[in-house]
């Protein structure tokens, strides 16, 4: 190994970390005693000033050490890499002085159609070439060695072209990166695509594995998806000891990205992975998730011959919008839209063809749930106050706009004037959804300007003040009726941005 990855090796804290949640934000900083470092989505600040940002996170930094994920820069995409995007995130590893940085091996975009879930590249040497290659470019312009994270996959094959393990150990040693490796994806992974998940343990360079991953899931439709809203399963803390034979991870990180549970709860299962870590699991019938679903005997194509540009396009644009990959299974033809050459057009249909309509359908339903799942985040009080409304707006919505491409703040706003033309609305229900466009609005305008308009931006509202302390609180029962009315301040914070009442 060279100096740079044992540099990036040692920086990994040792123990078990938590992921710092804008929900779980006070509750962590006030469990220190029992979190050993926490790590933070930098997707989440990368509009805001570096020093407001210094600012918020001087008592996290006080408590702990940090380590740094992103979710956006697609990096397995045979797209250019986005050096804005890239830029942003160096800003704030150096500006917090974070020295471990991780992203999936994974794409989310090309030729412009972005979806909203990560897909897995085949296993194949051109596309290890290739990952390896853009690794190489993140880190010269970072600065930084990097880890790159297995991710779970509905949509792939396991035992294409070199294999999974195989596929991980060539990206590793080329272009000298670690890897953070996530215990539950690979669980899952395992159980839905038929293979034991010790052999991949086994064929990594597990010296490379200093850093990881493990969360709770659920299943759905005779899968297991890693959702991060469940505790951590025995049959993967049992995958972690047996993990712990093969690789050299220092620290590891419990995810939970909803369903919070009391921190208490938080804490209980953190000290579950940490007896894991030692070689200690709960007693469980073994290190492996039982397989839900019979393996299919025909063997897939080999996208060997595929552009990686083409197939990601195709994805993409396939899933962008639902409905895309349905039409496909009945004309079994390439969407006109889908510029192919000739040659390609015939291994690119067989490959999209060959999975299974289960697999296309789960897979659909959970963009639809990742896009559910973003709305409740940016528009957390709208999507509450509309209550059993909710799943029927939502089908509406997406019947109305499908392309899933938007930005964050761009669909917020769309989803806001979807929900304002309603006629069931009340008018406290109106204010509140009309005091989240403002919200929407501040936090797209960048550095300065953001902090100078607004401290000077404020709305009258009918709510009770007592709704509007923290963006809303989830568990805050919104009056039937108004209050009368007041004015709000509007602030920034790590967890969003407050409101306060003017007196």
């Amino acid at each position: 190994m060279t100096d740079s990855f044992e540099q990036f090796a040692r920086a990994v804290p040792s123990g078990i970390g938590l992921g710092l949640r804008p929900d779980l934000w006070e509750a962590t900083l006030e469990r220190a005693d029992a979190i050993d470092f926490v790590e933070i989505t930098l997707d989440d600040y990368l509009r805001y000033p570096l020093d407001d940002v210094r600012e918020w996170f001087e008592p996290v930094r006080e408590r702990f050490d940090i380590v740094a994920h992103s979710v956006g820069l697609s990096l397995a995409s045979a797209d250019r890499l986005d050096k804005e995007y890239l830029d942003d995130i160096a800003r704030l590893l150096d500006g917090l002085g974070i020295e471990v940085y991780t992203e999936h091996c994974s794409f989310i975009r090309c030729r412009g159609h972005q979806i909203g879930q990560f897909l897995p590249v085949p296993f194949t040497d051109r596309w290890a070439d290739h990952v390896a290659e853009r690794v190489e470019q993140v880190q010269a312009h970072l600065d930084r060695t990097i880890a790159l994270e297995n991710i779970s996959y509905v949509m792939g094959h396991a035992d294409v072209g070199l294999g999974e393990a195989a596929f991980f150990e060539r990206v590793l040693e080329r272009a000298d990166c670690g890897l953070l490796f996530d215990v539950t994806n690979l669980a899952v992974n395992a159980a839905n695509h038929h293979y034991d998940p010790l052999d991949f343990l086994e064929r990594i360079p597990g010296e490379r594995a200093a850093i990881g991953h493990i969360a709770g899931g659920h299943i759905d439709s005779d899968f297991y998806i890693d959702s991060h809203g469940h505790p951590v399963r025995d049959e993967t803390l049992a995958l972690l000891a047996e993990a712990t034979e093969h690789i050299a991870l220092s620290g590891i990180m419990l995810e939970r990205d909803k369903n919070y549970p009391d921190m208490r709860e938080v804490v209980d299962e953190i000290e579950r992975v940490r007896a894991a870590m030692q070689g200690d699991p709960p007693e469980s019938p073994g290190p492996r998730l039982p397989v839900l679903t019979e393996p299919d005997d025909t063997s897939p194509p080999s996208p060997r011959k595929l552009d990686p540009e083409v197939l990601q396009a195709a994805l993409c644009l396939l899933f962008e919008q639902s409905g895309r990959y349905e039409d496909l299974y009945e004309t079994e033809t390439l969407p006109e839209r889908l510029n192919v050459p000739d040659d390609q057009r015939g291994p690119l249909l067989d490959y999209l063809l060959s999975f299974t309509p289960e697999q296309v359908e789960l897979f659909a339903k959970i963009l639809r749930y990742k896009r559910r799942e973003k709305l409740e985040g940016i528009l957390p009080g709208t999507c509450r106050i509309l209550g059993d409304r909710l799943y029927e707006v939502l089908d509406a919505y997406f019947r109305e706009y499908p392309d899933q491409s938007r930005e964050r703040a761009e669909e917020g706003e769309v989803f806001a004037e979807f929900v304002l033309a309603r006629e069931d609305l009340s008018n406290v229900e109106r204010d509140l959804v009309l005091h989240e466009t403002t919200v929407l609005s501040l936090r797209k305008h960048p550095y300065r300007i953001w902090k100078i308009w607004s401290q000077r931006q404020t709305r009258t509202l009918s709510c009770h003040p007592r709704q509007l302390d923290r963006v809303i609180h989830a568990d805050a029962a919104l009056p039937a009726e108004p209050t009368g009315s007041f004015d709000v301040l509007y602030k920034r914070q790590p967890e969003g941005v407050w409101v306060e009442v003017v007196d």
